[in-house]
This record gives structure tokens, C-alpha cells and sequence, in this order.
């Protein structure tokens, strides 16, 4: 039971990490390519802790 757990715990690490760096680069180019006014950095924070929670509640629906 613990050792399943732990596992899963390290599985929503990895994903969340995989999509946390999905944005940053997406951000990082989308900087590039439109400037920085194109881009409001606190509404990107906010939307990856959104998108951080959608993701736990997808797992652990499952």
C-alpha cells in the first residue's frame, strides 16, 4: 500500500514537471516570437497552478 503510493506520488511529480517545463518553454518562445507585452506573467503563474491542480485531480480520480 505505502510502496504503491510513493509511487504515485512520484508519478504526479514527473507529469507535473514534464507540463510545468511544456509552459516554460511555450512562454520562453512565445516571448521571443511576440515580445514580452504579449505575455502577462502573473496570469501564465496562474494558469500553471491551474493547470498544476487539474492534473492531482485527474490522478487521484483514477
Amino acid at each position: 500500500m505505502l510502496s504503491s503510493n510513493r509511487f504515485k506520488n512520484d508519478q504526479i511529480e514527473h507529469v507535473t514537471q514534464l507540463y510545468a517545463t511544456n509552459f516554460q518553454l511555450q512562454y520562453v518562445f512565445g516571448m521571443q516570437k511576440f515580445g514580452r507585452e504579449f505575455f502577462d506573467f502573473q496570469k501564465f503563474r496562474y494558469f500553471k497552478i491551474f493547470a498544476f491542480f487539474k492534473i492531482l485531480e485527474f490522478f487521484y480520480k483514477n
